[in-house]
């Protein structure tokens, strides 16, 4: 099944929106690296950690069989009426938007529960340097 997927805390309302050509397989992923707490995504990593497993839905948001789902995510990103736990933008993944390294900072700075690693630690000092000289 081909499309975009949705992974929702039932109790923040706060939604992480992906795409995949195989969307149970990556939704497979997922679990198992939030279960294992090395998840990529350090703001659904300490929502799942927070409130736990049982809170959290994973499901086929807009199955398509269109080559190009980055339009199709973007739009679901774009037009949630819900808070996103996407941190960075589908046309360019590498690149974090400024409202998710501020919400990286404060959740960092909050020591919530969850782990970062030491080179999400070092990304978000340097964001944060860069970030410092447009506040």
């Amino acid at each position: 099944m081909r499309g975009i997927y949705s992974i929702t805390n039932t109790i923040t309302n706060e939604v992480l929106y992906g795409q995949s050509k195989d969307i149970e397989h990556r939704l497979k992923v997922h679990k198992t690296s939030l279960k294992g707490n090395y998840h990529c995504n350090p703001l659904l990593q300490n929502s799942w950690n927070k409130y736990g497993e049982t809170v959290f839905t994973f499901e086929p948001f807009y199955i398509t069989e269109e080559p190009n789902l980055t339009y199709f995510e973007k739009k679901a990103i774009t037009e949630s009426k819900l808070p996103v736990f996407n941190i960075a933008d589908p046309e360019n993944p590498t690149k974090l938007s400024p409202e998710s390294i501020r919400r990286m900072v404060k959740s960092r700075n909050k020591n919530r529960i969850g782990r970062q690693t030491d080179t999400v630690s070092r990304y978000l000092n340097e964001a944060t340097q860069k970030m410092s000289l447009y506040w």
